[in-house]
C-alpha cells in the first residue's frame, strides 16, 4: 500500500514538472499570482505529505525484513489465532519445537502478538491471541529454524523471529 502511494506520487510530481516545463507562460507567470502560489504551495505541501506519512512504515518494514532479517507478521489482531489454539498447537508439535532447539539453539514461547501501525514500531496489544516467538543471536540460527518449519506459519500458528 505504502509502495502504491510513492508511485503514484511520483507519477504525480513527473506529470506537475513535465506541465510547468511545457507551459509557455513558464514558472515564473504562474507565481506572480497569489492564486497560482497557493494552489502551487497546498500542492507542494499535500506532495510532501503523501511521500513522507507512507515513508515511516515503510522504513520500519524496511529495517525489520532486510537489516536486521528479522521474520516479523504484520497481521491486524483478528487474524491471529486465539492464545488457547496457539498453546494447543505448540503442545501438539513439540517434537518439532525439540528439533528447532536442539538444531539451531532456538527455543519458541506463545505470546501475545502486537498489532503493528503504520506508523510505529510499537502497536497495540492483540489480548487473547496467540503467536509463536523467539529471539536469535545471529543470521545462521534464523536460517536453521527457517529451514525446519520450511513454511510462513507454524502448522497454521504465525510466528516472529528476531535477530539480535
Amino acid at each position: 500500500m505504502q509502495l502504491l502511494a510513492i508511485i503514484i506520487t511520483i507519477f504525480a510530481l513527473i506529470c506537475l514538472s513535465i506541465a510547468l516545463i511545457r507551459s509557455n507562460r513558464g514558472i515564473k507567470l504562474y507565481l506572480d499570482s497569489r492564486k497560482y502560489l497557493y494552489i502551487c504551495l497546498s500542492g507542494l505541501v499535500l506532495i510532501l505529505l503523501a511521500l513522507l506519512l507512507p515513508l515511516e512504515g515503510v522504513a520500519i518494514v524496511t529495517f525489520q525484513d532486510v537489516i536486521m532479517k528479522n521474520t516479523v507478521n504484520y497481521l491486524n489482531c483478528d487474524q491471529y489465532p486465539s492464545l488457547s489454539q496457539a498453546e494447543s498447537v505448540y503442545q501438539k508439535h513439540i517434537d518439532v519445537i525439540q528439533k528447532i532447539k536442539q538444531h539451531a539453539d532456538v527455543e519458541f514461547i506463545v505470546t501475545t502478538p502486537r498489532e503493528y501501525g503504520v506508523f510505529s514500531n510499537e502497536g497495540s496489544v492483540c489480548n487473547c491471541k496467540g503467536e509463536l516467538y523467539t529471539m536469535t543471536c545471529c543470521e545462521s540460527k534464523r536460517q536453521k529454524t527457517l529451514k525446519i518449519i520450511n513454511s510462513k506459519k507454524f502448522f497454521g500458528i504465525p510466528y516472529t523471529i528476531i535477530n539480535n
